[in-house]
């Protein structure tokens, strides 16, 4: 059967799960616009049209207990039973519904009026149609986005394909006028804006616009291989060859979106559009020129490193990485409730002068916090010259070592160090470094997952190929002389430093949407896109520098850790520490 042409694996699953957090975020938390999804609506059946994963048809139903919930799909991908039927053949319910929800169909009906006139006979007088889908080529208010991208031709040729394969992507305004053709009557066209990365200013928009990219980057391949392969007879080298131009989705400077909304112009964030990664000839350290070294990467196995003291950190530095690591600090955001940290500093409403942060990476954090305080002056510190180069004015970077002796002449308020661990020789000299340089009453924050995976019910076998990829990544770690270090035991190795009110700080980060809870389904679906995206940025240079795998033996290995991350039979988590010390007056 060839009527669907995205597939149904579970990383596909996952995506389609994202995409309906999308959609609660649009709508505030409701589940559609029409009547029966109101707070208080008693409705009695309803059917949810493609109902992928079943998602969308279980919260309905939770929130609902009154109402008799259907679900349809051709695929058999949901958790517990729903029905199998294909939505082209004749429909043989024997009742009618008060609510039918359809939602991601375009591309996958070959006869809209049909499908729609079928609708409109098994709802009961009254009853509701609601049709929730994107229109496929992206747009821009501000034409900042050309029209001979690879993104305008990957929707262009997608299109194309669809027509060949007699599924093509409708106009979706359209289907307001077929509905009313059929006999629907009030019929509503509602539109909203999905930006396709974080270029927007406003914060809503901003985090919009950061799921949304998360879920176009997992959803070019699932979109287009099948088409590219069957109809436009694309090879899957030509069709990979073809995405490896989807880095155009995380350039900030493309001020574009998906649909188009309530004639509302969302507003640019002017920082992230000038500070474009891509642009890094004007950047400027104080500490050291980037003239040379710092811009002048190595290039091992597909991905960039830093050069400047160089292989003292064996991740890349390479714009998948940059990506990788904002996508982590927003996993932090999720876990503290959109708080930067657990120290004093970072409590509303907190005045703060002089802030460090350590391993600043692409600098998010340190832009943030100074958003977050105008008063404060910030400065953030790495081996890569990865940070945008125009901030805010009380926002800079330098490049530094800081294995070497750290030479600022005035102490900070407040130190905040994240993801460290494996990059830090010797603990012990770094946190007493950090205590030297905090004024007294000033406060350090660490931020370190532990590299070890855990369950509470026994269910993540120790001998998968996850768990050793945990193991072998230790192992290198320990040969290159930066070891995965206890973050526990950091707690006591401050309290030697001098901190006192030393805090330790637990929680749990899922590696999947395994968890029944929404919160940590949610906190672990960013934890899969992280902990996918990351596997080979974390493991290739350790394997075959300290390994002396061969990059071939990397990938291959790589693929039967993915499945494990994939299993939700394993209820796993990767322990995530805060841990917070004060030193004394």
């Amino acid at each position: 059967m060839q009527e669907y042409n995205i597939p149904n694996d579970e990383r596909e699953m996952d995506r389609l799960d994202l995409q309906h957090h999308i959609c609660l975020m649009t709508l505030g938390g409701r589940l559609g616009l029409a009547l029966p999804c109101q707070a208080g609506a008693e409705v009695g059946r309803v059917l949810d049209l493609g109902t992928g994963t079943g998602i969308w048809a279980i919260e309905f139903g939770d929130d609902h207990p009154e109402a008799e919930v259907f679900g349809v799909d051709l695929s058999s991908i949901q958790p517990k039973l729903f029905d199998i039927d294909d939505l082209e053949e004749d429909w043989t319910y024997a009742h009618k519904f008060d609510y039918i929800h359809s939602r991601f169909m375009t591309s996958s009906i070959a006869d809209w009026k049909d499908l729609l006139t079928k609708a409109f006979q098994h709802l009961v007088p009254g009853g509701y149609i609601e049709l929730q889908e994107p229109d496929l080529h992206a747009e821009s208010d501000d034409a900042s986005l050309p029209r001979d991208c690879a993104l305008d031709k990957y929707c262009d040729l997608l299109r194309e394909a669809m027509v060949q394969l007699g599924r093509e992507y409708v106009s979706v305004p359209a289907l307001k006028t077929v509905m009313e053709e059929v006999g629907f009557v009030d019929v509503e066209l509602s539109r909203y804006k999905w930006p396709v990365n974080t270029w927007p200013k406003d914060a809503k928009f901003k985090d919009l616009g950061a799921y949304n990219h998360e879920n176009i980057v997992g959803a070019v391949e699932a979109l287009a291989m099948a088409p590219f392969t069957r109809a436009l007879r694309w090879s899957r080298e030509e069709v990979e060859g073809f995405l490896g131009d989807r880095v155009i989705l995380a350039r900030p400077t493309l001020v574009i979106m998906a649909e188009v909304d309530h004639e509302i112009n969302i507003v640019a964030d002017e920082q992230s559009l000038e500070g474009s990664r891509a642009d890094t000839e004007s950047i400027a350290s104080s500490s050291t020129s980037l003239s040379g070294s710092i811009l002048d990467y190595r290039f091992e196995n597909g991905r960039t490193y830093h050069r400047y003291k160089e292989g003292k950190y064996v991740i890349p530095n390479d714009e998948q990485e940059n990506d990788r690591m904002d996508m982590q600090h927003h996993i932090c955001l999720i876990t503290l409730g959109g708080r930067l940290g657990l120290a004093p500093p970072c409590q509303p409403g907190v005045k703060v002068d002089r802030v460090l942060d350590v391993g600043t990476g692409t600098g998010i954090w340190a832009i943030q916090f100074g958003d977050d305080h105008p008063e404060a002056e910030v400065l953030g510190v790495d081996l890569s010259a990865t940070q945008p180069d125009i901030v805010a004015t009380n926002v800079k970077f330098e490049i530094d070592d800081i294995d070497e002796e750290l030479t600022y002449t005035i102490p900070f308020d407040y130190i905040h160090s994240r993801f460290m661990s494996s990059s830090i020789a010797v603990w012990k000299a770094y946190l007493t470094k950090c205590f030297n340089h905090i004024q007294p009453g000033g406060y350090l924050e660490l931020q370190e997952p532990e590299m070890e995976f855990q369950s509470d019910d026994g269910t993540f076998p120790a001998d998968c190929p996850l768990s050793k990829y945990g193991n072998l990544l230790k192992e290198a770690a320990a040969i290159f002389g930066r070891e995965y270090v206890s973050v526990s035991s950091l707690k006591t190795l401050m309290v030697e430093v001098g901190f006192q009110d030393v805090t330790l700080s637990r929680y749990k980060w899922p590696i999947n949407t395994w968890p029944k809870d929404p919160s940590f389904k949610e906190l672990g679906a960013w934890g899969f896109e992280n902990s996918n995206a990351g596997l080979e940025a974390i493991s290739i240079a350790p394997l075959t520098r300290a390994h002396k795998w061969t990059r071939e033996e990397v990938n291959v290995f790589l693929a039967e850790v993915r499945k494990d991350l994939a299993n939700k039979n394993y209820h796993t988590y990767v322990p995530m520490y805060f841990v917070v010390g004060r030193k004394p007056e």
